[in-house]
């Protein structure tokens, strides 16, 4: 038994075997360990590529919601310009054709109206010139003009309309 003890450890290629195999153990148990820290980060890495992705649909879906909702306002402007830009019918311009003849009527039978009238047409322009610009709800004006609110433009021509009734009597 011992010439066996004595041929393993004194044989050179026993020897380089062993050596070989030590090394190749140590290489070994280094890729492990080093394969444990790599699957640590691998997962810490995919907590967070999945939080991100969490974030990122989140964050998706409310662009996805505020689009189309702004859609929706965008039909319903694209509606209200339509409505807006129409050609007036018929019956409209038959209307605007009775008025236009009431105002010169108007114009010949009564001596002062003329320059209230002017007044008036002023004061309606520069309203017209502030709906235009967004300062005061053009739908509220075009679809309600008779339900607006009176403005103090309208309390002045009452007045003077009073007042030059008096003076006619």
């Amino acid at each position: 038994m011992q010439s066996l003890t004595d041929l393993l450890v004194n044989n050179p290629f026993i020897q380089g075997l062993v050596l070989g195999l030590a090394v190749a153990a140590i290489a070994w148990l280094q890729g492990i360990v080093k394969n444990g820290k790599l699957n640590k980060e691998v997962n810490k890495l995919k907590d967070g590529l999945n939080a991100q992705i969490s974030t990122s649909a989140q964050n998706n879906a409310q662009y996805i919601r505020e689009n189309e909702e702004m859609k929706k306002k965008l039909a319903n402007m694209e509606m209200t310009l339509a409505t807006l830009s129409q050609k007036p019918k018929r019956a409209e311009l038959k209307t605007l054709y009775v008025y236009d003849k009431a105002v010169h009527l108007m114009y010949a039978r009564t001596p002062g109206f003329a320059t209230a009238w002017e007044s008036v047409i002023k004061e309606a322009e520069q309203e017209v010139a502030k709906a235009e610009s967004g300062i005061i709800p053009l739908m509220k004006k075009v679809f309600h003009p008779s339900l607006s609110a009176k403005t103090e433009s309208d309390e002045t021509v009452t007045e003077t309309d009073t007042e030059r009734s008096e003076e006619v009597q």
